[in-house]
């Protein structure tokens, strides 16, 4: 009998441990919904293939690499809030002002 008790004891406290982390994977999925969600809001308002957009899609049509671009946001080469912004920990990249501050450096 207590040979029972104990092993249901352990079988409780293995379910209760991976309930929990059930939760918490739940919970970090949910978060990262919400922030696809913000991005996706941030991207629909950008008013298409000119306006805001992911480093991953804009660094190509610069003609960079999403790492040279980053590296450029990072020393200040363009200014945040204008060409590029932090959205959930990612770069999201207004094309259009992009290329103009490109084009302006240029010269």
């Amino acid at each position: 009998m207590q040979t029972q008790q104990a092993d249901i004891g352990r079988l409780m406290a293995e379910h209760l441990y991976q309930s929990q982390r059930a939760i918490e994977e739940v919970s970090r999925l949910q978060e990262r919904v919400n922030n696809l969600q913000s991005e996706l809001e941030l991207l629909k308002q950008s008013g298409g293939d000119q306006g805001w957009m992911t480093i991953k899609k804009a660094a190509p049509l610069v003609g960079m690499t999403t790492n040279a671009l980053s590296q450029r946001f990072r020393r200040g080469a363009y200014p945040e809030g204008v060409v590029w912004i932090l959205n959930s920990g990612r770069y999201v990249v207004h094309l259009r002002a992009l290329r103009e501050h490109m084009a302006r450096s240029q010269k």
